[in-house]
């Protein structure tokens, strides 16, 4: 009796878990090459060795050294935050047992293509679609696609007014087979899903130029200006006249100048800011 009611407990955590992978269209795994499964040691070489990002104030940093346990792989965190109405940066590099060549089949990503998704108003659709990466098939049946072995793509992020967790996914597919996003059916390849928290314009801090980065150095006619991230700056006097400026990456400057009421401007890419400041003898 004990072993029939763990078994039903069992079976009860499975469906949940399933459900709870579900809110995302959920894959599905072919093969008609060889009756191979999904975690056949025959795909043991097709996988990614890193999947980074950039422009993120988070930004991703996952590496693997062997393949995922499972075909579809969902990433444990939320590894990524962005703020919206920016640019993220998404690199992968595939496991590689080799150079191009056309005389032996090298049994790694080469002979897949690559289809980038992303979610990013947070309800559980892809509304972005990438280009396919990869010939399907490819041009030589041998030598494969080494375009999808490092891959690099940027994304607009949308501008959004609350926090957002969206999703960006990964599929990689057979190169002879017709993926279809419809129904997400893959074959012979895996699926990386990497979440991704999505935050209204300044929230994160990275181009606040509050208090904590303009400062009056007390007992001095010195400003001290800074920016975490690559910013132009500009100090103007109340009539519009300019009296310095300078360029500033995650660097602090500071500009001696007379007593007097003060407007600092900073350009970056996320905007243009600007603060008044009092330089007092």
């Amino acid at each position: 009796m004990k072993k029939i009611t763990l078994t039903f407990s069992l079976a009860i955590i499975s469906i949940i878990a399933c459900f709870s992978q579900a809110a995302y269209p959920q894959p599905g795994w072919i093969n008609d090459n060889g009756g191979y499964g999904p975690q056949d040691s025959h795909w043991k070489d097709t996988y990614i060795t890193s999947a980074t990002t950039t422009g993120g104030s988070v930004n991703l940093n996952y590496t693997a050294t062997t393949r995922p346990s499972n075909f579809w792989y969902v990433h444990p965190t939320t590894a990524i935050e962005v703020e919206s109405d920016g640019a993220l940066t998404l690199n992968l590099t595939a496991f590689s047992l080799g150079a191009y060549n056309e005389t032996d089949v090298l049994q790694d990503l080469r002979f897949t293509c690559a289809y980038i998704y992303a979610d990013f108003d947070g309800n559980k659709t892809f509304e972005v679609s990438k280009p396919r990466i990869g010939n399907a098939p490819p041009t030589h049946y041998k030598g494969g696609n080494m375009d999808v072995m490092n891959i690099s793509t940027q994304f607009s992020i949308p501008v959004v007014t609350s926090e957002v967790t969206g999703r960006i996914r990964v599929v990689y597919d057979n190169a002879w087979h017709t993926f279809d996003s419809g129904t997400w059916i893959i074959k012979e390849g895996l699926v990386y899903d990497f979440d991704v928290k999505i935050k209204p314009k300044g929230s994160s801090g990275i181009n606040n130029i509050g208090e904590d980065l303009i400062k009056i150095i007390p007992g001095s006619k010195k400003l001290s200006v800074s920016a975490p991230v690559n910013s132009t700056c500009a100090i103007y006097t109340l009539s519009g006249a300019l009296v310095a400026s300078t360029q500033l990456q995650n660097s602090v400057k500071d500009f001696e100048l007379s007593q007097g009421l003060y407007i600092v401007k900073i350009a970056n890419q996320y905007g243009n800011f600007a603060k008044k400041a009092m330089v007092k003898n």
